[in-house]
């Protein structure tokens, strides 16, 4: 059985909690990080699973794994907001929402592997 929506994807669907996580734990920042720190790792968030959904609807096995390599920088950008929010004092540190990045990145990084070993057969 194949996949026949970007929904359906494991790592989508993990993308989206992420996602979600971040917008709850970004609602407790300063009000005068509205629209500096929490506007960016809110986006940045949201784009992981927005450029996996994306590189799901190429044809080009080239142009789905750029995405994915995109949706991973994405999620290093997000890593390294929430470093930054931990060094600013705005959250504490939360092992928990460090690991599903940890697992996020890693996911990301073998489908692409996967979607660029496919190309040549």
């Amino acid at each position: 059985m194949s996949i026949q929506k970007f929904t359906e994807l494991r790592v989508r669907q993990i993308a989206h909690q992420v996602s979600l996580k971040i917008d709850k734990v970004t609602r407790g920042f300063p009000a005068d990080e509205r629209f500096g720190l929490v506007s960016q790792v809110r986006r940045a968030a949201v784009s992981v699973a927005a450029n996996i959904a994306e590189g799901f609807g190429r044809w080009s096995l080239r142009d789905r794994a750029r995405f994915l390599e995109m949706a991973k920088s994405s999620a290093e950008e997000v890593r390294h907001y929430l470093i930054l929010s931990v060094d600013l004092e705005y959250v504490k540190s939360d092992p928990a929402l460090d690991g599903q990045i940890d697992h996020l990145c890693a996911m990301l990084y073998r489908a692409r592997e996967a979607v660029l070993s496919s190309e040549g057969n």
